[in-house]
């Protein structure tokens, strides 16, 4: 990124920025025999759907990222694809670009970002930015990898138990852990006066058949698959997210 250069970053791209992004994936498919041009289709797509975002600098396009709402998964979006022109890799422009769409992702009530890992190559960017694996029992394509990353404050897994409440999480189905420790476990603390988590538990799940139990003074209140934790979803495509307990006397 040059001193002094003037950097802008657009969610409503014009034809002719689309038409630059075209021209520079062309170049570099002929040049190294690989290029996102693969994906045209859905660039294109995307820029119909606005769901593209460019960043140019002096008024040259030299990146964008394709993105996504995920489908059923009402708090969580995808990056689909993010390229920057060869000519300005490794200069902080895919991390500016990243942060921008982070900031709108979460003024529409968006917790989490999906991707895959595609080409393989671009795990170490991706981690430099914050995304991190999902969980091992993750369904994992032998093409890629799978990473994610909170966007929003929430509560972090706890070693120790130190308040009156706390969730407990397993990665596996109820009758698969009977004997086993959970292998997450948050400290519940609410806001004044209310049963509303101080922030939420946002967490990876990939099967609503996995064991969570909420327990009050080590007396366990519930343990039973997610599906039935509460009246109210707590499952979103692959993550739990829990923003309020019910209050006990109503269990």
């Amino acid at each position: 990124m040059k001193k002094n250069s003037e950097i802008e970053i657009s969610f409503n791209p014009t034809k002719d920025q689309l038409n630059e992004i075209e021209k520079w994936l062309i170049e570099e498919k002929k040049s190294t025999g690989e290029s996102f041009y693969n994906n045209w289709n859905i660039i294109e797509s995307s820029f119909d759907e606005n769901k593209l975002i460019t960043i140019s600098e002096d008024k040259q396009t030299i990146g964008f990222v394709v993105w996504s709402l995920c489908y059923l998964e009402k708090y969580s979006a995808k990056i689909d694809i993010a390229a920057i022109k060869p000519s300005h890799r490794n200069k902080g422009f895919g991390r500016k670009i990243v942060s921008e769409l982070t900031l709108v992702l979460i003024d529409k009530n968006i917790y989490t970002i999906e991707l895959d890992c595609s080409p393989r190559s671009s795990e170490k960017i991706w981690r430099h930015l914050g995304f991190i694996d999902f969980p091992v029992n993750n369904y994992h394509n032998k093409m890629y990898k799978k990473l994610y990353k909170i966007i929003v404050p929430h509560l972090e897994v706890q070693e120790i138990i130190t308040v009156d409440e706390c969730i407990e999480l397993w990665d596996n189905r109820f009758d698969e852990t009977k004997e086993l420790n959970p292998t997450w476990k948050w400290n519940l603390i609410f806001k004044k006066d209310t049963r509303e988590l101080e922030i939420p538990i946002i967490h990876p799940c990939f099967d609503s058949n996995w064991r969570i139990r909420w327990k009050i003074l080590n007396e366990i209140v519930r343990d039973d698959k997610i599906n039935y934790f509460s009246e109210t979803n707590i499952r979103f495509g692959d993550f739990i997210v829990i923003k309020e307990v019910p209050n006990y006397m109503s269990k």
